[in-house]
């Protein structure tokens, strides 16, 4: 419903990051996208460094694999590509999701092992590792000293 401004902050090891969770940005045009959409698309378009792009291989969601694939090559041509903007792929809901569904995702988009990662957010699997493939992507790209 709205822009989420987070930190993330691990003082140990001297690793701070912000992190801003856009709404969902349906695929439409940007004269039928609503302020809320306008807003996610800004975020993007003026603050982003890396994008975590998050697929629903179920369809709960109410969209279908190629809408999200259109809208993430979207998101991807007119944001990531031209600025140097990373953009990593979350498959999410897997513990819902069938084999079947969340290959149908792998090889639909072309996947490789490195291109996606697999979690259930609901119940906290594997999103240690979107915050270490943050972490790392970061200092590999000199944000993070």
């Amino acid at each position: 419903k709205g822009i989420l401004i987070g930190n993330y902050k691990d003082e140990a090891n001297f690793v701070f990051f912000q992190v801003v969770d856009t709404p969902g940005i349906l695929d439409r045009p940007m004269e039928n996208r609503n302020s809320i959409e306008q807003q996610a698309i800004l975020a993007l378009n003026l603050i982003a460094s890396l994008v975590l792009f998050v697929i629903d291989p179920t369809l709960t969601s109410g969209y279908t694999i190629d809408h999200q694939i259109r809208l993430y090559q979207e998101i991807k041509e007119k944001f990531a590509d031209p600025k140097n903007i990373t953009m990593k792929i979350i498959i999410n809901k897997i513990d819902m999701a069938t084999e079947e569904e969340i290959n149908h995702v792998i090889t639909t988009m072309k996947l490789e092992d490195h291109d996606y990662l697999l979690v259930n957010a609901k119940d906290g699997k594997n999103t240690e590792k979107i915050v270490q493939y943050v972490i790392n992507h970061f200092k590999e790209n000199q944000f993070l000293r």
